[in-house]
């Protein structure tokens, strides 16, 4: 498994508008680099939803489950990848004190095979970064 995470405290954000902020789906092509398009289902855990991706330079449909929905806590879904991969993100908040919010943000995944994890792989953690960066830059944050 390959993995990219940030960590990135707020400033003057309550945790319940950085919650709302990071779980609004329909906004994520505003707000999502390579994110351009997105069909929600549901909200709720167990939910699905689709989005078209760059990520890759081309785009793709990808189907996303919310495994994890704790509110002010822990935001998590899996999208199944070609070729038999898998990938998991994973937000994780946390209040550190009055103004701001702790938010960990991270990725897991397999692209299937030794041979597409060590070639796009590299590529594909670079970009899982900044994609990650843009997600939690519009709370108004700095990267740790």
């Amino acid at each position: 498994m390959k993995s990219v995470s940030i960590t990135v405290r707020t400033k003057k954000q309550a945790i319940d508008k950085v919650w709302d902020l990071l779980t609004d789906i329909e906004k994520y092509p505003k707000r999502v680099k390579y994110v351009k398009k997105v069909t929600v289902y549901g909200t709720s855990e167990g939910s699905v939803w689709d989005d078209t991706t760059t990520i890759l330079w081309v785009p793709m449909k990808m189907k996303h489950t919310i495994t994890t929905l704790r509110k002010n806590k822990e935001y998590s879904f899996d999208i199944p990848l070609y070729f038999g991969g898998v990938m998991k993100q994973k937000y994780v908040l946390r209040q550190e004190d009055r103004e701001s919010v702790i938010i960990k943000a991270s990725i897991t995944y397999t692209l299937g095979n030794r041979f597409f994890n060590q070639t796009i792989g590299k590529l594909l953690n670079k970009r899982l970064k900044n994609m990650l960066e843009s997600t939690v830059q519009f709370v108004d944050g700095e990267v740790l």
